[in-house]
């Protein structure tokens, strides 16, 4: 069934009595269908509400990995009020100390969308730019280098991890989606 054509509220009241979420991105993974369905009283594959929208949230992610004592990337977030109001000097004092490259991203997007890799200080208004018109909240991290890799968990099963080795700079959305 796709939530595009059916009202995925009535999927109880059609004889559903399961659901196979094979959703991706808002609505799909951030928890919204995950909650709809709890609500329902309908079980479903995947992870629960919680789950869901965490690993959609950037920033609550990245603060629950730091208070859980692991090792994150420097960051800033920002707003799009602070943004459109004018960065304050403690704002780009913060920014400027992650030096250069940056990685701008939505913090409640996924597949890349609105992400940039800043090198040069002149291109970071046009990145937040970008990532602004996909999220009210954005995340500017310290470029870290090195290998990037992907696990999947199954159930209470952690699978082999995969190695992403992209074309270009970094992982993005044409890497993921557009290129071969």
């Amino acid at each position: 069934v796709d939530p595009k054509e059916v009202d995925v509220t009535q999927l109880k009241s059609m004889g559903f009595q399961k659901v196979f979420i094979a959703l991706h991105g808002r609505g799909g993974e951030d928890g919204t269908l995950q909650g709809m369905l709890e609500l329902m009283g309908l079980p479903y594959t995947g992870s629960g509400v919680m789950a869901s929208a965490l690993s959609m949230d950037k920033l609550r992610s990245k603060l629950l990995w730091q208070g859980a004592g692991l090792p994150v990337a420097p960051w800033v977030a920002l707003t799009r009020a602070e943004f459109e109001k004018g960065l304050n000097d403690k704002q780009l004092a913060e920014i400027s100390s992650l030096g250069l490259p940056v990685i701008v991203k939505p913090s409640r997007e996924g597949s890349s969308v609105g992400m940039s890799k800043v090198v040069a200080e002149n291109a970071l208004q046009d990145a937040l730019r970008l990532a602004f018109q996909h999220d009210e909240e954005v995340l500017i991290e310290k470029w870290l280098s090195g290998p990037e890799f992907t696990v999947t968990i199954l159930g209470e099963e952690i699978l082999p991890s995969i190695r992403i080795q992209p074309a270009g700079t970094f992982y993005d959305y044409e890497a993921k989606y557009l290129s071969d």
